[in-house]
């Protein structure tokens, strides 16, 4: 080996070993953060294993009351499905119980104040219970109600003007425990059939129907 040689390799491996001399405390961050990396990927598995074993949980819960769990998912399916008339529905802060409905009305008012229909004016009668604990206002426009063809009808809030102070629902407030009796009017056409209502307690709420 030729001296030029021996001086390149004694001059690389001082080189080298002053390398890893100088960045001992870079070299151990990195292992520090490959390993954290590591814990973390093992953790997360962990965290998945663990919700997975939480839905298993839930899951055989639900499993042992299998009876009383389906039960009460099919009585409350029957109960959205089969509310009707008389029958007390909740959305809110206010419980609606549909009492009768209407329609085949040309007009509202009397000889001096009213107006006429442009289809037909279906007279929804109804009670509104405020089971919250604070005020509520009613909006009898908030309401809806859908014919057998599954179009959808806004409440006529000029109509509603003309059915009698006693009965409007305009706009109402309800204090808590109180009930108001009230009708909302639809103008629809001649030939529609009212099928269903959807019942807000406000204009964001989700409803719920009453089937007619």
């Amino acid at each position: 080996m030729s001296n030029e040689e021996q001086s390149s390799q004694q001059e690389q491996a001082p080189s080298g070993g002053n390398w890893f001399a100088r960045h001992k405390i870079l070299t151990g961050v990195l292992v520090v953060v490959v390993l954290a990396g590591i814990g973390a990927a093992m953790g997360g598995g962990g965290d998945s294993d663990g919700n997975a074993d939480a839905g298993s949980v839930e899951t055989s819960t639900g499993a042992d009351g299998v009876e009383e769990v389906a039960d009460g998912d099919s009585d409350g399916d029957a109960e959205s499905e089969t509310v009707g008339l008389n029958t007390p529905a909740r959305d809110g802060k206010f419980e609606f119980t549909v009492s009768e409905v209407d329609c085949g009305h040309a007009e509202v008012g009397d000889e001096f104040l009213g107006k006429q229909a442009q289809g037909q004016f279906c007279l929804v009668s109804m009670t509104v219970e405020n089971i919250g604990d604070e005020p509520q206002s009613l909006f009898g426009d908030n309401q809806k109600l859908f014919d057998s063809d599954g179009r959808e009808f806004s409440a006529d809030t000029e109509a509603g003007v003309y059915v009698g102070q006693e009965n409007q629902t305009l706009f109402e407030e309800i204090n808590p425990g109180n009930t108001l009796e009230g009708v909302v009017v639809f103008d629809i056409p001649e030939d529609a059939t009212p099928a269903t209502l959807e019942l807000h307690d406000s204009a964001f709420s989700g409803g719920v129907e009453v089937t007619l």
